[in-house]
Parts: C-alpha cells; sequence; structure tokens
C-alpha cells in the first residue's frame, strides 16, 4: 500500500490522485460483504487505526520478525548450511526480518561463498539492496521525525519520550513529537518497548551510517559555510558522544561515532588541517553567534582528543561546551571562559577511595577519601553536588541514617561526625562530633531505626551510641572481649544483634536490644582467616556473610545455629568488602583482586564478575532499589554497575595522581615517571629544577606500569594496561616503536645490558624478549603460572631473573642460543604464606639477588651460596626494592608509606625515610649514589640524600587541567567549579 501513499512530511497521506483508494478502504472496511480483502504496507495510512477502532470486522497485525529457529529455517531454505550460532547471530543483527534475510543470503553466496562467519567478521549491516529500500522510506521523513531516529542513533538503546525530547537542540512541542514519533511507528521505523522507544539493529546501523556522513561533511564544510547554516546543521544538531551516557554506551558512541567521523576526515586531511578547520570554526561562532546552543563545540573536542591534538592555548571561550566528556582527559590551558558547559563532566580532586554508601531515596551517592574530604554525588545526572571537608584522616567509614536526614562518618582521626543533608547546602560543617575512640575508627553502622550507631576500630574497641540529633548524643555501651582491632560491623535487620569481627578473624555476634542482657556476647563464628574484614546481615536476617585475608572466600553462614551454609570461592586475593542487595537476592564482594563479584543468593552461583578497577577495590554500595553497585578503590574510581546485567554504567574518576614507575637515564640527568594519567613525565635535573615536569609524552590509552631507560640514554621504554610498549626517542620525544604482543597489561620492563634486548612481562605470565633494532620479538619464556611481578637482568646479561605471583623466582639462562631456564641456579620457591612476591633487584656488582615476600626482604649472596638473609621491614605488603649503583646500600618502599635503607654488608637497617602519604610504588639511585628518588601513589616524587635521610626536593607531575581558564563560565555546581580550580584551573579575566 506505501506505493500510493505520499511521500509528504506527514506519514500515512495518500498520493494527489489516489485519495480514491482511501474511499475504497472506508467502503470495504465500514459495509457488509461476502469478500476478505488482505492489505500489506511499510507505512499505516493514517485512517486504518480509526477504521479498526470502529469496525468488528477489521483487524490489523503488526508483523514482527521471524524467531530464531523460523530465520534459521528459512536460511537453510535459501542455502546457507553454516553452523547454527551464526545464523542465529544473522536472525538477530536482521531482527528477523525476512526480506533482509533473502538479501543478505544472497550477498553472503555470492561474495563469501556461503561462509556466514567470514561475513560477521565485516559488521556491516546495511548494503546496497537493503540501503535501496530505506533510502526510500527516509526520504518520506520530516525535518522532525528524521531528527528523532538521528538521536535514537546516538543513544544507541532505547530511550523514554522525555529523554528523545530533551536531546532536541531546538525543543519542539511534546504534541508535535508525540506525531513524529507515532508517524514513525506508522512507517515501520520505530519499535516500542514498553515506556521506551528504540531502532531494530538494521534501522540502527544504516541512521549511524547517515548520521557520520552527515557530521562529516558538515565538518568538511564548515570552513565557508555561513554560521546560520553551521547552526543547523548535524554537526550541532547531534552529539557524537555523550558525557552522561551509560558507560557501555559512550564506549559504543566513540566506537561507532566519533572513531568513524575521525577516520572520514583523516582519509581526507592531515591532524593539523582538521585541527585548524575546527577552530576556524569555533572563532566564528565566537564572532557571530557566542553561546548558541548546540553540540558542535564537544564535537569538536572530543574529535581533536581523539585524534591526540595538543589542545594547549585552544580557544573554546563563549561558545556551548555541550555533553563533553573530560573525565580522565589531560586538557592542560583551553580557555572556555565565559562557556556553557553544561552537562559536561570532569575529573575530581578524588584520592584514594575508601568508601561508599547510598543514601536511602537513591538520589545521592557519597564517597570518603583518604585526605578526609566526603563527596556528594548527585545520581540522576552523575555531577558533584558538594565536597566537604571532614576529617582529617581517612574516611573510612560511611552509613546513612535509614530516614535520610543524616550522614555519619568515621576516621582515622579517632572522630565519628554527623552531617545534616538539609543543612550542607548552607555550610560543610558537621552537625554532631562523637568523641571517645582513642586511635583510628574503621567502620560504623546505624541500626534499622536509626537510634543506634556502632563503632569499632584499632583500639580494640566497640561502641554503641545513642544518636539523638535533638537532644544529643551519648556513649550506652562498650563492648569487651575483642582481642584485636575492630574491622566491621553490622546491625541484624531486625536490630537485635550486632556483628563485629577483626583481626583476629572471629566473627562476634552481641545482644544489643534486650535491656537485661544488652552487651552480651552471643555467639562466637571463628573464621578460617586471621583477619576478618567485612561483615553483613542479608536482608531477611536470615544469613550474615563474613569475608577477610588470605583464602579470598566468602562465608555464608547460618548464624542462628553458629554453622557454615556455604563457601564462595572466587576472588583470588583478600576481601575487603561485601555487600547484600536490598532486595535480598545479591550479594556483593571485592577485594584486592580488583574484581567485583555478584552472587546469586539463594543458589550460591556467580552471577558476574565485573572488571574496571586498576587497584585495591575497598568499599561496595548497593542502590536502594538493588538496581546499582556503586564500587570504590585506590585507583581513584567510583564505578556505578547494573547489578541486574552485570554492565558497567558510569565512572566517576578523580585526578589520576598516582605514580608507578620511575627511570633515571644513566648519565643522572633526566628522570622519567609514569602512572595513572597515562603520560610519561620527564624532568631535567641540570640546574634549578622545577617542580612540574620539563615535557610530558602522550600516547598510552590507559594507566602505565613501567619504564626504563635504554643503556645509551637514546631511548626511553614504557608501558602498561593498554598491552603496548612504547619506545620514544628522547632527544625528540616522538615514538620510535610500538610493541605489540602481551594480551594482558604489561606488570615490567627492562633492557639489558648492552641495549640489543627489552625484556617485559606480566599477566599473562611470560616473558616477551623484544630485539630493540627491528621490534621483533625474539623469544617468549613461559615457566611462570600467574602474574609476573618483576624482572631484572645481571650486569653482565647472562642471567635473567623473575618474580611472580606463583611463589617463584626463577632463573633464565641467556648464554645460549635460545634463553633457557637456568640448572645451575635452583628455583626459589617460597612458603604457602608468602604469596605476595612483588620485586627483586640485582646489585651492580652482581653479588646480590634481593626480593620481597610478603613483609620480608630476602637477600641473596650470589658468590658465596648458602641461606639468605632475612630483612624484616615492617610493612604489610612490599612493593619495591633498589640497590645503590656501588651496592652498599638496599633501599625497599611499601605500603606503609616509608622507605627503609639497609647496609648490604651487615644487613643493618640505617635509616627510615618519612614523606609519602600513601604507598610508596617505585624507587631509584642515582648513577653516583648520592640521590634517592622516590614515588607513591600519592603522586609526588621525593628527592633524599640517602645517607642523611634529608628530602632535598619534591617534583609532582601538574594537575589534568593546569592553566585551564573556567572564569565565567555556566552550567556547572559550586563544587565541580570548585573541583575544577583544585585540579590547576584558573579565573582570567
Amino acid at each position: 500500500v506505501e506505493s500510493i501513499l505520499t511521500t509528504s512530511e506527514r506519514a500515512g497521506q495518500y498520493r494527489p490522485g489516489y485519495e480514491v483508494y482511501g474511499q475504497l478502504l472506508q467502503r470495504v472496511g465500514e459495509f457488509d460483504h461476502q469478500s476478505c480483502l488482505l492489505l500489506t504496507s511499510r507505512e499505516e495510512p493514517y485512517d486504518w487505526t480509526r477504521l479498526a477502532l470502529g469496525a468488528t470486522a477489521i483487524r490489523s497485525l503488526r508483523l514482527g520478525g521471524l524467531a530464531g529457529e523460523a530465520g534459521q529455517t528459512l536460511l537453510h531454505e535459501l542455502g546457507l548450511s553454516g553452523e547454527g550460532a551464526a545464523n542465529a547471530e544473522i536472525v538477530r543483527r536482521y531482527s528477523g526480518n525476512p526480506l533482509a534475510l533473502k538479501l543478505v543470503a544472497a550477498v553472503i553466496q555470492e561474495l563469501f561463498a556461503g561462509d556466514v562467519e567470514q561475513f560477521l567478521a565485516q559488521e556491516a549491516l546495511v548494503f546496497d539492496d537493503i540501503r535501496d529500500i530505506l533510502d526510500q522510506q527516509f526520504a518520506r521523513l520530516s525535518p522532525l521525525e528524521q531528527s528523532v531516529l538521528y538521536w535514537l542513533a546516538v543513544d544507541r538503546e532505547p530511550a523514554p519520550f522525555d529523554a528523545v525530547r530533551a536531546n532536541l537542540v531546538r525543543s519542539a512541542p511534546s504534541r508535535l513529537v508525540v506525531e513524529a514519533m507515532r508517524s514513525l511507528q506508522r512507517r515501520m521505523l520505530l519499535e516500542q518497548y514498553d515506556d521506551h522507544y528504540g531502532l531494530q539493529n538494521v534501522i540502527l546501523e544504516y541512521i549511524t551510517d547517515r548520521l557520520v556522513a552527515q557530521i562529516a561533511q558538515a565538518i568538511e564544510g564548515s570552513d565557508s559555510a555561513p554560521v546560520s547554516v553551521l547552526l543547523e546543521s548535524a554537526v550541532n544538531s547531534y552529539a557524537l558522544v555523550k558525557a552522561q551516557a551509560k558507560e557501555y554506551v559512550r564506549e559504543s558512541q566513540v566506537r561507532l561515532l566519533l572513531r568513524s567521523v575521525a577516520e572520514w576526515l583523516a582519509a581526507r586531511w592531515s591532524k593539523g588541517r582538521i585541527a585548524g578547520h575546527c577552530q576556524q570554526a569555533i572563532r566564528r561562532l565566537q564572532e557571530e553567534a557566542p553561546l548558541a546552543p548546540g553540540y558542535i563545540a564537544a564535537n569538536f573536542l572530543h574529535l581533536l582528543l581523539h585524534l591526540q591534538v595538543n589542545l594547549h592555548g585552544a580557544d573554546f571561550s563563549r561558545v556551548a561546551v555541550w555533553q563533553a566528556h573530560l573525565r580522565g582527559a589531560t586538557t592542560p590551558g583551553i580557555n572556555f571562559a565565559g562557556a556553557d558547559l553544561s552537562n559536561t563532566v570532569f575529573s575530581e580532586p578524588l584520592g584514594l577511595i575508601v568508601s561508599v554508601a547510598f543514601s536511602p531515596d537513591g538520589a545521592l551517592l557519597a564517597v570518603g577519601t583518604r585526605d578526609g574530604t566526603i563527596h556528594f554525588w548527585r545520581t540522576a545526572d552523575q555531577q558533584l553536588w558538594r565536597v566537604v571537608r571532614a576529617h582529617t584522616g581517612f574516611v573510612t567509614s560511611l552509613a546513612f541514617r535509614p530516614d535520610g536526614r543524616f550522614l555519619a562518618s568515621a576516621s582515622l582521626d579517632t572522630t565519628i561526625c554527623l552531617w545534616s543533608l538539609t543543612e550542607l547546602d548552607k555550610h560543610d560543617q558537621p552537625y554532631m562530633v562523637l568523641r571517645g575512640h582513642t586511635a583510628g575508627i574503621e567502620a560504623i553502622a546505624f541500626s534499622p531505626d536509626g537510634a543506634l550507631l556502632a563503632s569499632g576500630g584499632f583500639d580494640r574497641s566497640l561502641w554503641l551510641w545513642a544518636v539523638r540529633p535533638v537532644e544529643g548524643s551519648r556513649l550506652l555501651h562498650t563492648f569487651e572481649g575483642h582481642p584485636g582491632e575492630v574491622l566491621a560491623v553490622a546491625f541484624s535487620p531486625d536490630g537485635e544483634t550486632l556483628a563485629s569481627a577483626g583481626f583476629d578473624g572471629a566473627v562476634y555476634l552481641w545482644e544489643v536490644q534486650n535491656p537485661a542482657e544488652s552487651g552480651q556476647l552471643r555467639r562466637r563464628l571463628q573464621m578460617p582467616t586471621h583477619r576478618t574484614r567485612a561483615v553483613a546481615f542479608s536482608p531477611d536476617g536470615q544469613w550474615l556473610v563474613s569475608a577477610g585475608d588470605d583464602d579470598g572466600a566468602v562465608i555464608l553462614w547460618d548464624w542462628r545455629r553458629g554453622v557454615v551454609h556455604r563457601r564462595l570461592d572466587e576472588h583470588a586475593g583478600s576481601i575487603l568488602t561485601v555487600a547484600f542487595s536490598p532486595d535480598g537476592k545479591r550479594l556483593a564482594s571485592a577485594g584486592k583482586d580488583q574484581m567485583v563479584r555478584i552472587w546469586d543468593v539463594n543458589s550460591g552461583q556467580l552471577r558476574y564478575t565485573l572488571p574496571g578497577h586498576t587497584y585495591i577495590i575497598r568499599s561496595l554500595a548497593f542502590s536502594p532499589d538493588s538496581k546499582l553497585i556503586a564500587s570504590g578503590g585506590s585507583d581513584q574510581t567510583v564505578r556505578i554497575w547494573d547489578a541486574e546485567r552485570g554492565q558497567a554504567l558510569y565512572a566517576l574518576q578523580g585526578q589520576l595522581e598516582s605514580l608507578t614507575a620511575l627511570a633515571l637515564s644513566p648519565d643522572g640527568q633526566t628522570l622519567t615517571a609514569v602512572g595513572y594519567d597515562q603520560q610519561v613525565h620527564l624532568w631535567s635535573l641540570r640546574g634549578a629544577t622545577p617542580s612540574g615536569p620539563n615535557r610530558s609524552l602522550r600516547g598510552h590509552s590507559d594507566r602505565l606500569n613501567t619504564t626504563a631507560f635504554s643503556p645509551d640514554g637514546c631511548l626511553l621504554a614504557s608501558a602498561g594496561a593498554d598491552k603496548v610498549i612504547r619506545l620514544w626517542d628522547v632527544a625528540s620525544g616522538e615514538v620510535r616503536r610500538l610493541l605489540v604482543g602481551h594480551t594482558t597489561p604489561v606488570r615490567t620492563l627492562v633492557f639489558s645490558p648492552d641495549g640489543c634486548l627489552l625484556a617485559s612481562a606480566g599477566a599473562d605470565k611470560v616473558i616477551h624478549l623484544w630485539d630493540v633494532a627491528s621490534g621483533e620479538v625474539r623469544w617468549l619464556l613461559s615457566g611462570h603460572t600467574k602474574n609476573i611481578n618483576d624482572i631484572a637482568f645481571s650486569p653482565d646479561g647472562a642471567m635473567l631473573v623473575s618474580i611472580s605471583y606463583d611463589r617463584t623466582v626463577r632463573f633464565w639462562d641467556m648464554t645460549r642460543n635460545e634463553p633457557t631456564e637456568s640448572i645451575s641456579r635452583r628455583k626459589m620457591t617460597a612458603t604457602e604464606t608468602e604469596i605476595e612476591l612483588l620485586a627483586l633487584a640485582y646489585s651492580a656488582d652482581g653479588a646480590w639477588l634481593a626480593h620481597t615476600s610478603l613483609s620480608r626482604i630476602y637477600l641473596w649472596n650470589l658468590r658465596m651460596g648458602g641461606e639468605p638473609r632475612i630483612l624484616q621491614a615492617h610493612s604489610v605488603c612490599l612493593t619495591t626494592l633498589a640497590f645503590s649503583p656501588d651496592s652498599a646500600l638496599l633501599a625497599r618502599g611499601g605500603d606503609d608509606r616509608t622507605i627503609c635503607i639497609w647496609e648490604v654488608a651487615s644487613g643493618r637497617l640505617q635509616r627510615t625515610l618519612y614523606g609519602h602519604d600513601t604507598e610508596v610504588t617505585d624507587l631509584v639511585f642515582s648513577p653516583d649514589s648520592a640521590l634517592l628518588f622516590s614515588c607513591g601513589r600519592d603522586g609526588n616524587i621525593h628527592c633524599w640524600d640517602p645517607h642523611t635521610g634529608a628530602c632535598l626536593n619534591t617534583l609532582r607531575p601538574e594537575g589534568p587541567y593546569a592553566g585551564m581558564n573556567i572564569s565565567g563560565v555556566t552550567g556547572i555546581t559550586p563544587a565541580q567549579k570548585a573541583a575544577l580550580l583544585a585540579l590547576g584551573a584558573v579565573e582570567e579575566a
């Protein structure tokens, strides 16, 4: 029927001269007769719905696609006899549309010899025949209908009506948007999923292709087109990337929209010409249409960042920069003065994340950090709402009162603060402060009625407070019986029992409601671990979960009977946090292995393993509706997950200040540092050394773990989580080679003494030996069964040593034609309890080898042989070792924030250096042994005199927004503005 319908903007209208068909259909539908008329159409005539409602003899059936089995049967009939999974994927991609399946089957037969999997590898759904049909349909659409389709292609998933309308740059009345969407439904181009609207797969790809072409062509002509035309074009009307989109949606937008536009332009122009084109268009907007609404500025910004254009000094003042995603980006020196930054997101000055909590109404997410601040985010738009300077130490625990009026925060500064959420708008002072603990507080919890607050900490005490905001709070009871520090507390849902746990590994269950028995120990549950770090009750009160160190097990207790109901084993290290969903269906756990795991409570089955964090996860919290889970960790990131589908939704990222590795050039004149900000920072140590780096090399796409200079100082290697090793020319700062071969993040690398080889290793358990001259892999050394944490060449290059989580130190003979594990040196194997083998070092004279194991250092005399000397380090986890070049000193760093220096010959501890606020991650001596450089997760590099212990200088990379001008900006909250200033932004008129 669509062949007699007009191509006018209103769907379902008859072509001029064909109106009589409408009258015919009306007669057939309204009058009695003995015939049956069957009509098919891709577009529904506008009067069909009315006729169907008023006449009982008319039936309308909206045809969907073929179901999976029926679709596969059709493909078999069309001659495709591939694997069932491949054919099923074809049916899914084309939504079971029979015509599309027939067309695609012909293409697969003709061009791919019937190979379905080869066709699927092309990832192209739309081709000539299908495109011709869709072109005809698209030509019939009104501009508003086209705009709705384009925005649904940007959103990449079904969206509610309000979201579709809110996307439009030029707001349209709801009536017109409703009519446009109804028209699209009549044209069979729009699918409805409950209260959401979306596109079939083929339609989605077709619209995506059109949008990419429209935006790219608009950019090509942006230097000559009138500003009025530019403002009406696709590059201003649609966003390539939406900053507030869910994480998996935004990744799809980057891959399918932003990257496609960038590749289109890069095939025609140089990077410099693209940048010049964008800047010229922005200048014209500033002159002729300042602050005109739209997405053009954000699209240009995303495009230039994607192309890795240096934006220092770029001018985006007095324009609308909507939906720019600058979280994790480094944009120093950009001018945003007077810009409208609505819905733009930035990094925040977040340090190590220690605690997270949702408000009872789910509107706020509170985050406690290492530096004593509490950050409040609005969950609806992920915008930073408030930041309060709450404590002088780690904010170790957060708990909202069940009525949502107050938030309690605990800290290592020994205090508990109560914050009135209604008064945070007026000031950032606590409503009340509870004092009494004599050491740091590790855990707090409200009772279900909000009348009681439990607290426990490092003073080995468990306290119960009466919390009365009006009358004042007081200490009710101190529980006796904990032999060690208290690390976790939780109330049962009925409020009658308090659970506590800590360093002795046991879970204690206390009576708290019965006045006659309050404070009595009801039961003691012994964990199979020496330290229990987390406890939680299920919402129905049936189960108690506990977890802790060593064995990576989550224990589900039938706590009333005192027996283990189930043991959940999947984690690879200590578990630091657990949480039940409020509906009681799911249990989440996380810790040192950097994974969030979600379990089905009833079956005990692991539902999801959620990767994404790059360091220890310290806290978890479910949203009140059980749909979301927040995780926070030492990678300075809070991640929000879809708990029902196991998908990453959002990441709230702090300034990536953590430094992970140092390297000093052989002449001692250039220092380099790498870390979480994905940059290689270099300082010249000649003369006066500035606090900020002289230059920074960009190109990596994820955090960096390791760096090393070649022996001649001409090359610098860097590597990390993006799995690619970059060889930089130190003089020019250009990339000399990319070494691609690792399948997991690279943890460590080192040049051979002659500079011919580069050894690298990481989580893929294989040592790669690269030919530096050619960039090719010479050898792969296998043998370790877990992550390789460190490698080192002997000074003569004859031996390569590696250390791993598999508790072994292995020696590889490099003197053979093909390196093999040495038989002349025995493999060193640690005991079962010594699992943290993280670092090793060779002395420059080749006489000594040192490696860490938990809190001890093993110092082996390679010339004399025999058993090693053991140096006790007093740190839970040792992360780095370094010998001085004269082989006289050995320095170590760890998570106790100190640096210890030993005299190698005697094994005597010479001195301990204090200065870092967090874990010390790397150490390097100057060539003359006169200086020691250290870096840590606090983002600082300290220069020490190792002989006196004096700190001579402190270096630090600049913030991500250093010199960024935000004078007069609009569209951001006061908290966001303060955060930008803290990260280096300025206000210059």
